[in-house]
Order: structure tokens, then C-alpha cells, then sequence
């Protein structure tokens, strides 16, 4: 027979809490892999700036740079494409339908670290 204990509210809040951070995690991964992209097309044409000995290592050495841009892009898409297919943004959306006048719109000046690549400077300065 099926035990029908009534849940236990600290549980699932601390369940909740546990899958809201991993969340966050997943969001800041692709972020960091966002802002990596920003100088993407630059490394991807620095060989071409560079002495080569012949056209055949530049035109080597550009695509090899090509090759590691597509594999970054490829990586970043993955990454977005799993947030989206494990319902991060539906789960964001929905909390703001159900609760749409208690959310405070968020503004930099808030919070002065919000551009810090590392996720533990920011929890440390939190806690």
C-alpha cells in the first residue's frame, strides 16, 4: 500500500532551494560560456595576423582557429538548448505569471558584482 504521509513543507522548500541553485548554476556555465564567445571571431582571426612561413601553415593554422570557434559555438548551443529543454525558462516564466506584481525588476546598481565571472566571489560576499 502507498504511504500517504502528508509532505513535509521544510523538505520540499529545501528540495526547491537545491534545484533553484542548480539552476543558477546551469544559467551563470552558459553565461560564462557567453561572454568567452564575445572574443570568439578575434581568436578565430588572429592567425591570419601573424607570420606565417607559408600560406599553406596560415591557411592550416586559420582553420584549426575556425575548427576551435565552431566547437565553442556548438558548445554554447548545447548548453542553451538544455536549459531550455529542461524547462529553466518555462519555470522562470511561470513563476513570474503566477506572482507577476512581487517581482522587483532588477537593476545593476544593485548589485555591483553582478559582472564577476566567479560564482564563489559572489556567494562569499553574500553570506
Amino acid at each position: 500500500m502507498a504511504d500517504n504521509k502528508p509532505a513535509d513543507p521544510a523538505k520540499d522548500g529545501l528540495q526547491q532551494e537545491e534545484k533553484l541553485e542548480e539552476m543558477l548554476d546551469r544559467l551563470n556555465q552558459v553565461h560564462v560560456q557567453l561572454r568567452h564567445l564575445r572574443s570568439a571571431l578575434q581568436r578565430m582571426l588572429a592567425p591570419l595576423t601573424t607570420k606565417q612561413p607559408s600560406p599553406q601553415a596560415a591557411f592550416a593554422a586559420y582553420m584549426q582557429s575556425v575548427d576551435r570557434a565552431n566547437k565553442e559555438v556548438a558548445s554554447f548551443r548545447e548548453a542553451l538548448v538544455g536549459l531550455h529543454s529542461d524547462g529553466v525558462f518555462a519555470q522562470a516564466g511561470a513563476s513570474q505569471k503566477a506572482n507577476p506584481k512581487g517581482i522587483k525588476a532588477w537593476r545593476a546598481r544593485d548589485d555591483p558584482d553582478w559582472a564577476d565571472p566567479d560564482p564563489k566571489v559572489k556567494r562569499s560576499r553574500i553570506s
